[in-house]
């Protein structure tokens, strides 16, 4: 995977006069991003095209979450049921993406001990 360039993002930022405090914070937010091995996602658009997934499906999926899952009940042994939400496959597809470029690379504390390999 490609990574961002401070350089383009600066340029960029003068010919569009973006305040001079959010370049940066956005610095430091990149040189994090990139000492962790992340890649640097600064927009919803910029998410969708590093994810190759059109913005307009991106933008649905982040805006009407709850027609994005399947849901049903499972009756429990304890009596009464329990709501399941199963996403469908264009929202698993992202959060799976999010998973294996962002979540797995980032590090745990080392107090933590849960969800980690």
């Amino acid at each position: 995977m490609k990574n961002w360039s401070f350089a383009f993002f600066l340029a960029k930022s003068k010919i569009k006069k973006i305040n001079p405090q959010i370049v940066s914070n956005a610095k430091i937010y990149i040189e994090n991003q990139l000492q962790n091995n992340v890649p640097v996602i600064l927009t919803l658009g910029h998410l969708a095209k590093r994810a190759n997934i059109a913005y307009w499906k991106l933008h649905f999926l982040t805006h009407h979450r709850i027609l994005n899952y399947k849901t049903f009940n499972i009756k429990k042994h304890s009596g009464g049921y329990r709501r399941i939400f199963v996403p469908k496959p264009e929202l698993m597809y992202i959060q799976k993406w999010i998973n294996k470029f962002i979540l797995s690379n980032l590090k745990s504390s080392q107090y933590s001990f849960a969800y980690t390999k």
